[in-house]
């Protein structure tokens, strides 16, 4: 009989906790804005964080379900020969079935949805249509009829739940308004995780398309023109601060963020060598940010996916904890 603490981690670990950071410093991000509003409220903004995590880890499992029950993970597994794939570990492994992964999903999107209600009640009818479209998006980015995922989609789509529609939302909740500022930090934060997925999609993108799975990467004319679309999603978060700072009067401070630009030009030159072909081994340096299981990566023969992966996943999750901090010392009239 598995343990209740057995039971907590292991439902976890299918859901990919691991990747909750995304929706996490978004939604922390928001709370932090909201807070310098005379109406902000604390406790509607802790529920709305942890409604929108909740939601996250529903819709990673309904990606692993709906992957499972069409198919999609099988053909990947035998066209892959090896490659590194967590999808449905668990199921094909036989520590749980597809049912049990949908009725997980439900559980947790069910709570979100309820939270979600409780405040539209006390907020009003903009959360509810954030939310919903929010579920639906994230329904639909595996499921069939629509399949965004597999149809060049999947990508703008994960930009839109991440930025725009998780950070109004959860600003909503917390000051009760909505902001032009908050808006122009969440396109710019939807970029950093569409960019997450798309560097992502770019190293796979030969094994995607021998699977019928179309990405973004997989629809655009040639390797070229693939890098083009990874420095526009790269680079347009700090014009889009720069443009709230000079014209929307964002603080100054939040110019700070260019301070992850080194970053950014280390992920450039490591995506131009991939998308090149002109492969060179790197190891994770602390100015990188953390990577980690790094020893369990390299013994594995993945390091040269996880080092652009986790690299662009940390220049998100710095970008967000400097504004934060900015957005804070601005509660206080330090910034």
């Amino acid at each position: 009989m598995m343990k209740i603490t057995e039971f907590i981690s292991f439902w976890l670990k299918n859901s990919r906790a691991f990747a909750l950071g995304q929706s996490l410093w978004a939604g922390v991000l928001a709370c932090c804005v909201a807070c310098t509003y005379p109406q902000f409220n604390l406790f509607y903004a802790v529920l709305a964080v942890v409604g929108v995590m909740l939601a996250h880890l529903s819709a990673n499992l309904l990606d692993d379900y709906f992957d499972y029950v069409t198919g999609d993970v099988k053909n990947r597994d035998t066209i892959q020969d090896g490659a590194r794939d967590d999808k449905c570990i668990a199921i094909k492994s036989g520590q749980a079935t597809a049912k049990q992964f949908f009725i997980c999903a439900a559980v947790f999107g069910l709570i979100a949805l309820a939270i979600g209600y409780y405040l539209f009640l006390k907020r009003g009818l903009p959360v509810l249509v954030l939310a919903l479209a929010g579920a639906i998006l994230s329904y639909f980015y595996s499921a069939p009829p629509l399949k965004l995922s597999f149809n060049g989609l999947g990508d703008i789509v994960i930009g839109l739940m991440f930025g725009p529609l998780l950070m109004n939302g959860v600003f909503y909740c917390a000051a009760g308004t909505l902001s032009l500022q908050l808006l122009l930090l969440s396109f710019a934060i939807g970029a950093l995780v569409t960019n997450i997925v798309y560097v992502h999609s770019i190293m796979d993108v030969e094994l995607d398309l021998k699977c019928g799975k179309k990405t973004l990467a997989g629809i655009l004319p040639g390797s070229k023109f693939r890098f083009v679309v990874f420095l526009l999603f790269a680079l347009y978060p700090y014009w889009i601060v720069t443009v709230g700072v000079c014209r929307y009067h964002m603080p100054k401070l939040a110019a700070a963020v260019f301070l992850t630009l080194y970053m950014t030009v280390i992920l450039i030159k490591f995506m131009w060598e991939n998308i090149t072909g002109s492969e060179k081994k790197h190891t994770p340096k602390f100015w990188l940010g953390p990577m980690e299981n790094w020893d369990i990566i390299e013994k594995n023969g993945v390091d040269w996916f996880y080092i652009r992966w986790l690299l662009a996943r940390n220049i998100t999750v710095f970008f967000c904890i400097i504004l934060c901090v900015v957005y804070i010392m601005s509660k206080f009239n330090l910034a």
